[in-house]
């Protein structure tokens, strides 16, 4: 009878330590999964928010920030979103133009801060590089263009996150560009995937800049990308034969070319070569590779120039939203 008292006690015990076991590693994880992985910033410490016993809460409402130096830092919202439209926005932007931006902005860096805690993405802004939206410091963008411009940049930021960009209840996947040749694209000609309010609209502003830019190759650097981004041992000895366009869209977006008898998207040339957009010509000559860019970014969603046209025009933030996320529904929190 003693043994089994012994015995019943002893269960006891493990079971009242078996939360314990399984609380601690899971607030870990936690902790981990919201700031990437990494310790929490310096930044994170400063802001005056307080950890839970999970240490999740640092960086919950906060941004994920890839530095030069590859080092993580967790950001503000307003921080952020700041600091990501000083890096794109022009420097003497409209004022309607800036609200309209950073709301798009905004529900775009959103979406991206989602799909991080499911781990479909690493970052989520950087200060160099493609792998996510660019960002730029407080102090480089006043050092670059002056305080006015950042405490505009903060002002937009404070529309931006008060105002929530939807699509039947569900926030939308803002996608923005510097330029195109005048017409928006339909995100599932360009991307191969639907994205609510995201269709081809007329960006005629767009013109007034007329981007364009070239790039050059060897032959031997283009073989050499061609075998290491495509995956092709077969080239060619014409290097007229190295790309072929087959499609475009009615706005001049390079939809399908070949590559040494293979079939590939425009946006995968783009990034194999490293252009500016997916809008492209290419011409062969005394043994280079050169492509013919037109616009900048991939011109699907709003066009930055294009919002800051329509503002000089008389446009407000509204109507630019509207023109460039048809059907979306634009909503203040304060209405929430």
């Amino acid at each position: 009878m003693k043994k089994i008292l012994i015995g019943i006690a002893a269960l006891f015990l493990i079971m009242a330590a078996i939360p314990a076991i399984i609380w601690l590693p899971r607030a870990n994880f936690e902790s981990d999964s919201d700031n990437g992985g990494g310790k929490p910033s310096s930044e994170s410490a400063s802001s005056g928010k307080k950890a839970s016993a999970s240490g999740g809460d640092m960086s919950k409402n906060g941004f994920l920030l890839l530095c030069a130096d590859e080092s993580q830092k967790t950001l503000s919202e307003k921080e952020a979103l700041s600091g990501a439209l000083a890096a794109i926005i022009p420097r003497d932007c409209a004022d309607e133009a800036g609200y309209a931006i950073a709301a798009a902005l905004y529900s775009r860096l959103s979406t991206l801060r989602e799909s991080r805690r499911s781990g479909k993405i690493k970052f989520e802004l950087c200060e160099k590089g493609r792998e996510a939206p660019t960002f730029l410091s407080k102090d480089k963008a006043c050092e670059n263009f002056g305080n006015e411009f950042y405490a505009a940049c903060e002002e937009y930021a404070d529309y931006g996150l008060n105002t929530r960009l939807e699509y039947e209840g569900k926030p939308i996947d803002a996608r923005i560009f510097k330029s195109c040749g005048g017409v928006t694209e339909n995100a599932l000609d360009i991307l191969g995937e639907a994205i609510p309010c995201h269709k081809s609209v007329p960006s005629p502003w767009d013109m007034t800049c007329d981007i364009k830019s070239t790039a050059s190759y060897t032959v031997d650097e283009a073989k050499k990308i061609i075998s290491e981004k495509f995956g092709i041992k077969n080239i060619p000895s014409d290097p007229e034969k190295y790309i072929k366009i087959k499609s475009r869209s009615s706005g001049g977006t390079v939809l399908t070319a070949e590559i040494c008898g293979e079939n590939k998207t425009g946006i995968e040339i783009m990034n194999a070569f490293s252009l500016s957009s997916p809008s492209f010509e290419t011409a062969v000559s005394n043994k280079n590779i050169i492509f013919s860019v037109s616009g900048s970014g991939v011109p699907v969603g709003m066009s930055i120039f294009g919002a800051d046209g329509m503002a000089r025009q008389g446009s407000d933030r509204g109507e630019i939203l509207s023109h460039y996320y048809p059907d979306c529904e634009i909503l203040s929190n304060d209405a929430s």
